[in-house]
């Protein structure tokens, strides 16, 4: 088993703790997972609370990942493989708008994920 699978499945306890099971719309199947990779530097602020959005272009790669699919958890990785730094996190909404540039944002409308509460994280150090 990979680390990925280790981590999520304790992220899928998780989140079935927090919510009481899995949303109504799919209770037989698990919270639909986005994977997406960061830069370490807003990886490092969403892990400390700091950053409360993660963006995407709105372009048919994320319409289909993100405004489609809804997912309830985002799979955020600050680069490839096992041993990057990596978290699952609750994806409270999925919104078109306007972010914050102080966050990443560009100047014209993206998709904008509003982050919950982090569910599982590894491979970074603690500060």
């Amino acid at each position: 088993m990979t680390k990925y699978e280790q981590h999520k499945t304790i992220a899928l306890d998780r989140f079935k703790e927090i919510f009481g099971g899995y949303p109504s719309s799919h209770p037989e199947d698990q919270p639909r997972i986005a994977r997406l990779p960061i830069k370490r530097k807003w990886f490092d602020m969403i892990l400390s609370g700091e950053k409360e959005e993660e963006y995407r272009e709105i372009k048919k790669y994320w319409e289909k990942r993100l405004w489609q699919d809804e997912p309830e958890i985002l799979f955020l990785h600050a680069g490839y493989g096992d041993d990057k730094p990596s978290m699952f996190i609750c994806c409270d909404e999925i919104r078109k708008g306007w972010g914050f540039g102080k966050w990443g944002a560009p100047a014209y409308p993206i998709y904008i994920c509003e982050l919950g509460e982090i569910l599982c994280s590894y491979n970074h150090e603690q500060t």
